[in-house]
């Protein structure tokens, strides 16, 4: 009996130790929603940012499953964002689906983007969505 204890310990041991070791010698990577958080207040603090073309980053924000971005559009961008939403639409889903942007959708987030813009006296957006799985 006493044999067969030792022999249990030692294989306990023998297979516990290597992986205790390892989680406490690996280093601890935070969750990706902490990484994005972190990146959203990096990017909140450069903001506003002018894009070019008449296009300005205002805002980003994370709720816990989606990051969200809100442009501005000015000039010859808002006169084109109430001609051709569609193709504003598929720049910014094309923008999504690149690398490094598409690494959020590769975490489970999805993300969105808001196009604002001044058509006449009017404030108009719409918004751009783009789910984990989207990208081909």
């Amino acid at each position: 009996m006493n044999r067969v204890f030792k022999i249990i310990a030692a294989l306990a041991i023998i297979i516990i130790v290597p992986k205790a070791i390892t989680k406490l010698m690996l280093p601890k990577q935070k969750p990706a929603s902490e990484l994005i958080v972190t990146m959203v207040k990096d990017i909140n603090a450069q903001l506003p940012r002018d894009l070019g073309s008449g296009t300005t980053l205002t805002k980003v924000d994370f709720d816990g499953s989606t990051v969200h971005y809100f442009y501005t559009l000015s000039g010859v961008s808002a006169q084109l964002a109430a001609t051709q939403e569609d193709t504003v639409k598929r720049n910014m889903k094309t923008f999504a689906c690149a690398d490094p942007a598409r690494e959020i959708l590769r975490q489970g987030f999805a993300m969105t983007f808001t196009t604002s813009y001044t058509e006449g006296r009017v404030q108009q957006s719409f918004d751009t969505r783009v789910e984990p799985g989207q990208c081909s």
